[in-house]
């Protein structure tokens, strides 16, 4: 009767364990697509639309990858093609090349 007894809990408590698991699944599935809508959204703005993104969000406690859109493209940063822009102006106009620039109104100061 005790072993019987036991053997009924330990289901009831495997059950639940199953239960929660799938709600926690479900939840986190719901939080990951709420996750993905919300980005969608936000790379859906006309301004933002032009460019070329390239994301990955990964989740620090899993390792799972949560959201990826060109995560696998090479991109050149912005940075680095500054670089290169900057030597070559210094070679071609060299380091004492110096421009003027005006500042032009028909506006009133405040």
């Amino acid at each position: 009767m005790v072993k019987s007894f036991i053997i009924v809990m330990f289901r009831k408590h495997a059950y639940l364990a199953i239960v929660v698991a799938l709600l926690a699944a479900q939840l986190n599935a719901a939080s990951q697509h709420s996750l993905v809508k919300r980005i969608d959204t936000v790379l859906a703005d006309p301004d933002l639309a032009r460019g070329f993104w390239g994301i990955e969000v990964v989740s620090l406690d899993t390792g799972k990858v949560l959201y990826t859109q060109n995560a696998n493209k090479l991109f050149t940063p912005a940075s680095n093609a500054k670089l290169f822009t900057t030597a070559a102006a210094l070679a071609l106009i060299g380091p004492d090349y110096t421009s003027r620039t005006t500042v032009e109104t028909t506006g009133t100061w405040c």
